[in-house]
């Protein structure tokens, strides 16, 4: 069984560790013509992701994210969304990755 795969859309994944630009990818068996797509909503779940929206793949999240969300919001009361984004992108920025400030 031989796949060919080509490149699909931009897709950005949001995690603990910062903002990363990857690329859906589109698989076509040879033998049987069956398409897998990395941006199908199953497909991304399965892998432990959400999406950010049900129209389209183009960013997801890591549910390790919401967790720690959580987490926060019950440890340090009051702690806000914008200041949990802010330590991301600060995180994210030390590391040399895309700001996290663009979340759509």
């Amino acid at each position: 069984m031989q796949y060919l795969f080509q490149l699909y859309i931009n897709c950005s994944f949001k995690c603990l560790t910062g903002r990363f630009e990857l690329n859906h990818r589109r698989y076509e068996c040879q033998d049987c013509h069956n398409i897998l797509c990395t941006s199908d909503p199953f497909v991304v779940i399965q892998s432990s992701f959400w999406p950010g929206s049900i129209k389209d793949m183009k960013y997801v999240f890591d549910q390790d994210l919401f967790l720690h969300w959580n987490i926060l919001q019950k440890q340090v009361p009051g702690v806000s969304e914008r200041s949990f984004l802010k330590s991301l992108e600060v995180f994210s920025n030390q590391k040399g990755r895309v700001s996290m400030s663009r979340i759509p």
